[in-house]
């Protein structure tokens, strides 16, 4: 009895992310490149857990960095910052912020972090060997920029640019 058996054959969705059950494989059998829509599921889950935490979409640094164009199934940025199912006005009051960045040479995932109210940008990453902090960390300065300049989100921030650069020294 292979790993496919134990998962139903059927799409869950998580806040509208849909999950194929070969979406879940890489959970069960080692080996396999998770997707960006199961880390997408897990991180609204964790969101939902009423923590202070926003987590964004891994959509967001691929369409902030232009290695997607924004068409209809990855939507924009302000479309993946509303299916966060937080209400626009609201994002000031998370001080964190969280998104999967997916690059490298060997399509490494790691987990960028913003934490305004202690001023601090990161990555988390689980093999700090394959050295993703250096590409890694320009991503994340480039998709908060990218989210503090939007226009409609730059009135919600009440913020500037020179925040971000703060942040990244």
């Amino acid at each position: 009895m292979g790993s496919e058996s134990l998962l139903c054959r059927q799409v869950r969705l998580v806040r509208n992310i849909e999950l194929h059950y070969t979406d879940l494989l890489p959970l069960i059998e080692p080996g396999r490149k998770i997707p960006g829509s199961t880390l997408n599921a897990y991180g609204a889950i964790i969101q939902d857990t009423g923590t202070n935490l926003l987590v964004l979409s891994s959509w967001i640094p691929a369409l902030a960095s232009g290695t997607t164009e924004p068409y209809y199934a990855e939507g924009t940025i302000e479309d993946h910052v509303r299916a966060t199912g937080v209400a626009s006005q609201d994002i000031v009051q998370y001080p964190r912020w969280q998104v999967p960045l997916l690059g490298g040479s060997l399509s490494h995932w790691v987990l960028g972090i913003v934490n305004f109210s202690m001023k601090v940008l990161g990555i988390y990453d689980s093999i700090p060997e394959l050295r993703s902090q250096e590409w890694a960390v320009p991503v994340s300065v480039l998709w908060i920029h990218k989210l503090v300049t939007n226009n409609t989100i730059q009135k919600l921030l009440q913020t500037t640019v020179d925040a971000v650069a703060e942040l990244a020294c």
